[in-house]
């Protein structure tokens, strides 16, 4: 892992050479935000962004063999400019542990309390990854856009050649908050084992999706009232983040686009025959 800087001063964002086994994303007790990475060798960074001070705090910890790991610490002026990207794969993107057990029914318009945030007031993030994205955990805003005003924290989440998935660690009832991207030709938001093991609530995503398709996620049954349950998996509670509308608010470097032209004609519907 490692900053580009100029001397002391950084100069871009994080950046990660070969995947990442674990990403977490915390706020701290003083509202800053804190990225703990993994690499692929072991080797754990823990980044503290003090967005008001305008200085990055960077603590590295390496494996040496002998149970007692080399750790090494270094302060620089400025802040990474929200782009944290991995050359590979992110085995674990996730935030803080759940402090205690979800209401029943898990909410659906309100982030529980028990899910601590990832992303800080002031952080506008773009995690991206050129292969999978696995999402072990909640990944929610400390300012909820739909109860705080004015929220400016913002998170978007990109594949750029794989899928975006939800691991077999993720809790039930997944609480997202973040424009997903998985766009590459067949790859989009996928659930791991989505058709074994017991039901595990709904993926409450505010945000947004985008995916050239879209894999199956949860396991339904319909009972003779045409009720729907979910038998494996998980279920969709997705809602639009609203800021989104127009490009108002955009993950930095994130692709997006306030211009569309409408269609002056529609493909034909084909006719369907069983053979």
């Amino acid at each position: 892992m490692y900053l580009p800087r100029n001397g002391s001063a950084l100069k871009g964002g994080i950046y990660v050479q070969g995947g990442a086994s674990d990403v977490l994303l915390r706020v701290d007790t003083s509202g800053r935000q804190v990225y703990e990475i993994t690499d692929a060798a072991g080797v754990k960074t823990t980044v503290t962004v003090d967005a008001t001070a305008g200085s990055t705090t960077v603590v590295t910890s390496r494996p040496n063999g002998n149970g007692q790991p080399t750790v090494s610490t270094a302060t620089y002026t400025g802040v990474p400019n929200g782009q944290l990207f991995v050359n590979g794969t992110i085995g674990g993107l996730r935030g803080p542990a759940r402090t205690g057990t979800l209401p029943s029914p898990a909410p659906d318009t309100s982030t529980p309390s028990q899910v601590p945030p990832a992303v800080a007031s002031t952080s506008q993030l773009n995690i991206a990854a050129s292969g999978d994205v696995v999402v072990t955990g909640d990944l929610t805003y400390r300012d909820d856009p739909r109860t705080v005003s004015g929220a400016k924290n913002v998170l978007g989440i990109i594949s750029g050649s794989g899928n975006v998935r939800v691991g077999a660690a993720a809790p039930n009832d997944l609480y997202l908050h973040g424009a997903i991207l998985a766009g590459a030709s067949g790859k989009g938001l996928q659930v791991d084992g989505y058709n074994s093991g017991p039901a595990r609530g709904s993926i409450h995503l505010l945000g947004s999706l985008a995916e050239s398709s879209d894999p199956p996620r949860g396991v339904g049954s319909i009972d003779a009232a045409g009720n729907v349950s979910i038998v494996n998996g998980y279920g969709d509670a997705f809602h639009f983040d609203q800021r989104f509308l127009n490009g108002g608010t955009v993950p930095p470097f994130f692709p997006a686009t306030t211009r569309f032209e409408a269609k002056s004609s529609w493909p034909d519907q084909q006719a369907w025959r069983e053979n």
